[in-house]
């Protein structure tokens, strides 16, 4: 099934039948670790990215499928066929249309909002900032005592134990920078939870993963 949809790729090593990530694939995993685990902070303000698609209704499931991609990496539905979101997700456009065999039906452009509505108050139309804010909030709630403890400690914590904890912030961590798209600071409300969570995150990958890896690693030598 997963070859079918063009998930993974036959392939041959050393006389052995097997398979491996397709190329789309494996750009989808580097844009993934690279949203989640680089330190996003709010960027200059650089325009929009816009993808604009007509695809009938005979083909409604392939465009049930896009415009759900298009929301898991942080587009909004404009109107129809429209849909924005901060300039540096390009790519991830970009990777979605590709990955979907989509590059005959859709259109990108590269914009700047010049009217009528002000441009902050169209943001919080198009993305539900106060819903972003309290997935963050609960994030800093959860994990935030870890952090400070993790903050205050002389030595690191033994392989397993950091592989534990790193794997449980690490789970709850992984779906928020998705349901945020990196908005520029001006649409962001003032004290945006967001910067406390991303710190609290951090604190917790940089004292815990390279423990967590080699308890990983040791694992899996074992078997």
């Amino acid at each position: 099934r997963l070859k079918r949809r063009g998930i993974l790729v036959a392939e041959r090593r050393d006389g052995s039948a097997g398979y491996a990530l397709a190329d789309g694939t494996r750009r989808s995993f580097d844009l993934g670790d690279a949203r989640v685990l680089e330190r996003r902070t709010p960027p200059p303000d650089r325009g929009w990215v816009l993808a604009a698609f007509s695809i009938p209704e005979a083909s409604r499931d392939v465009r049930y499928r896009l415009r759900s991609r298009l929301a898991r990496v942080g587009f909004s539905q404009v109107s129809g066929g429209l849909w924005i979101a901060p300039r540096q997700l390009e790519p991830d456009l970009r990777n979605v249309v590709a990955s979907l065999g989509l590059e005959d039906l859709v259109d990108i452009f590269i914009a700047e909002h010049t009217g009528f509505t002000d441009t902050a108050q169209s943001v919080a139309q198009w993305w539900d900032l106060p819903a972003i804010g309290q997935s963050y909030s609960a994030f800093t709630r959860e994990y935030g005592p870890l952090a400070a403890s993790l903050a205050r400690r002389k030595t690191a914590p033994e392989p397993q134990r950091a592989f534990e904890d790193y794997t449980r912030v690490l789970t709850a961590w992984r779906p928020i920078p998705y349901v945020d798209p990196g908005l520029s600071a001006h649409y962001l409300p003032k004290s945006w939870p967001g910067h406390r969570a991303t710190e609290v995150f951090f604190t917790v990958h940089d004292a815990l993963a390279r423990n967590a890896m080699a308890y990983t690693r040791e694992i899996s030598q074992q078997r």
